[in-house]
């Protein structure tokens, strides 16, 4: 009864071969999760800039309005779609400092977090903010921004519901 398709030895070894490549399977999937995320953060910012640019090519381009006592350029002409910046982006809070604040945006992709403010006064430009480690901000945290020359004082909004967590177990 040792026997039934093929020897008890035989089946063992073949079944502990095929968990062990299973588990080496899942482990060095979990390990690299977090180059593969960079990899696809990087090439999603690549085809955003690539499809900035190509929308606001013509925008750069100056054409002289012909005067002869007043010569003034103006802005060449065309519709570049609206200015959304924030892709998917959820305000959470935002940043401060003793005369100046802005509101603060964040994008979540797995275990890491991208945060960048929104300027009103220089024509919504969107500035990165670079966290440590891409962790996420707590309340009261300090922040540099090189673009603003200050260190900003991080004040999160209170969140009143329950937040969809993939990493709770």
């Amino acid at each position: 009864m040792e026997q039934i398709c093929f020897n008890q030895n035989t089946f063992f070894s073949v079944s502990l071969f095929l968990f062990i490549v299973i588990i080496g399977l899942f482990i060095y999937y979990k390990m690299t999760e977090d180059i593969r995320i960079e990899l696809f953060c990087k090439n999603r910012i690549k085809e955003i800039k690539s499809l900035f640019l190509s929308q606001n090519q013509g925008q750069n381009n100056l054409i002289r309005i012909k005067n002869e006592q007043n010569p003034e350029y103006y802005p060449e002409r065309g519709y570049t779609g609206p200015n959304d910046y924030n892709l998917a982006s959820k305000q959470n809070g935002f940043i401060y400092s003793n005369s100046e604040r802005y509101p603060l945006f964040v994008n979540r992709l797995g275990r890491n977090f991208y945060y960048h403010i929104i300027d009103e006064n220089r024509n919504r430009i969107r500035i990165p903010l670079n966290v440590p480690k891409n962790e996420e901000l707590d309340d009261k945290d300090t922040v540099t921004v090189p673009e603003l020359n200050g260190d900003y004082t991080v004040k999160l909004y209170e969140n009143s519901g329950n937040l969809y967590n993939p990493f709770a177990i």
